[in-house]
């Protein structure tokens, strides 16, 4: 069974370093600044994010060595995109999950600080537009 995660982990990782979270915020930007009515748009954007998804899976799994048949979920990002329809609990009050946010993400201690002052809705409302600022 640990191998199995294992191997999970090291696809997930893989495609990480290839497909950068910048690179997925801007898709989330570039749906964002199209308006509400030209749900086509929307729609071949994300439909745009979903293929450049599946190709660096593709990439990645014709480039590893091991014989793993996992690809990379997309379900994560999934979350963060729509993490108004997610069921799961962090069980941590907000200001833990920014300290520890912030830590994952590198965050200047200084940015930290004014980020736990924001109201913790906003900043997960608004993660995104955080993430571009660092990178």
């Amino acid at each position: 069974m640990d191998t199995e995660e294992d191997e999970i982990d090291e696809c997930s990782l893989a495609i990480s370093k290839e497909f950068k979270f910048s690179l997925l915020c801007e898709y989330l930007q570039c749906i964002k600044n199209v308006p509400k009515q030209a749900k086509t748009s929307r729609r071949r954007i994300f439909t745009s994010l979903l293929e450049k998804w599946s190709s660096y899976n593709r990439s990645q799994s014709q480039t590893t060595e091991s014989t793993s048949n996992y690809t990379a979920s997309f379900y994560p990002a999934l979350r963060l995109i729509i993490n108004a329809y997610d069921n799961r609990k962090f069980n941590m009050k907000s200001k833990k999950l920014i300290a520890k946010v912030c830590k994952v993400l590198l965050i200047p201690d200084e940015t930290k600080k004014e980020l736990l002052k924001i109201d913790s809705t906003v900043i997960l409302q608004n993660f995104c537009f955080i993430s571009q600022l660092f990178t």
